[in-house]
């Protein structure tokens, strides 16, 4: 059975609050998508994030002393590594700007996920 890979126009900027599955069903029906059995949607961790609100901002961050041990040994904010720890089980390995940590959710991942674009400087 072949790959076919089908982007879905008209899905628009994605904010707070947003229900996403009204909004891809929506842009799938515009587009006349229709799905079918064992059809894949691959939706980006970005849209999901951004609709459910998941941005933090670094000033109220409140640091621990585990973060502040870990910055020294991987050059990354205190509070950028506090936030990835919030949303790890275990730190798997840590490297010069990166933790490699098993998510609270179960995968394993660079820095659980969280990057600048969902954080407030």
């Amino acid at each position: 059975m072949p790959l076919t890979l089908t982007p879905i126009p008209g899905i628009p900027l994605i904010k707070t609050g947003d229900n996403l599955p009204n909004i891809i069903w929506i842009a799938l029906s515009n587009n006349q998508i229709d799905l079918i059995d064992n059809d894949i949607l691959v939706i980006t961790q970005k849209i999901i994030s951004k609709a459910e609100g998941r941005f933090v901002n670094l000033s109220e961050v409140q640091v621990s002393q585990k973060a502040k041990e870990i910055s020294k040994t991987s050059n990354k904010d205190p509070r950028l590594i506090e936030l990835i720890l919030q949303e790890s089980k275990e730190i798997l390995r840590i490297t010069t700007n990166h933790l490699i940590v098993e998510h609270r959710l179960g995968f394993v991942c660079a820095n659980a996920g969280i990057d600048h674009s969902n954080v407030n400087m």
